[in-house]
């Protein structure tokens, strides 16, 4: 499991120039990312399951752990022996000795098998609260993958809303240009049409001040 999420970890966080491109990045690494994503879960249910498992053996230990240290258990068995005994016409002091010792033995060595039993499924479950901790990572590292999946559906929104604007800019700008050509045309048409006026104004003076000159002489 720690594996994985060093894998998912180093997926997120892999460097790149711009944001945008981490974000083209990631979306070449997204499927890659879901199945470590989808194995991790599936090993954290198999990890939950052996947790309550091993919750209800420690609970069970410590009951018959709890049933065993009652006193009251070995003087029962101990008082009934002896009624026996006198009921059957005969009490051996050394025979009742004989079978507590000997119900007292087997009682411990079971106490002890329980408690071996209980010391190994409190390791196993400080090995499972460690890998839980693991569980941990993986909501906050999942959290962040949905941080990041946002922003880069953010960043996408708006890499569209800009290119759409560019193109609706550029539409406009070859309009702008077909105008200006035509704008060009025509004051190129003006020009000519104001050296012609102009020349034949000139002509025009020219002509009455040749008469005027006449007239005077």
């Amino acid at each position: 499991m720690d594996v994985k999420v060093k894998q998912m970890i180093e997926i997120i966080e892999e460097d790149a120039d711009s944001f945008a491109q981490r974000a083209e990045m990631y979306y070449k690494k997204r499927p890659e990312l879901m199945n470590l994503v989808e194995e991790f879960y599936r090993s954290y249910r198999a990890l939950a399951e052996r947790y309550d498992h091993a919750t209800g053996l420690i609970l069970h230990a410590h009951h018959n752990l709890a049933e065993l240290n009652e006193p009251v258990s070995h003087t029962k068995l101990f008082d009934e022996t002896q009624e026996i005994n006198v009921e059957n016409g005969r009490y051996d002091d050394d025979d009742d000795d004989e079978e507590e010792e000997e119900v007292l033995l087997s009682e411990w060595e079971r106490l002890n098998k329980v408690e071996a039993e209980i010391l190994g499924l409190k390791k196993g479950v400080e090995i499972l609260e460690s890998e839980k901790e693991g569980g941990l990572v993986f909501e906050y590292e999942d959290e962040r993958l949905c941080n990041i999946e946002s922003q880069v559906f953010d960043v996408r929104e708006n890499c569209e809303r800009v290119e759409k604007g560019a193109s609706k800019a550029e539409g406009e700008v070859e309009k702008m240009k077909e105008v200006i050509t035509k704008l060009d045309a025509q004051k190129e048409a003006a020009s000519v049409m104001y050296r012609h006026c102009f020349h034949k104004m000139n002509n025009l003076e020219n002509n009455i001040s040749s008469v005027e000159v006449d007239h005077s002489l």
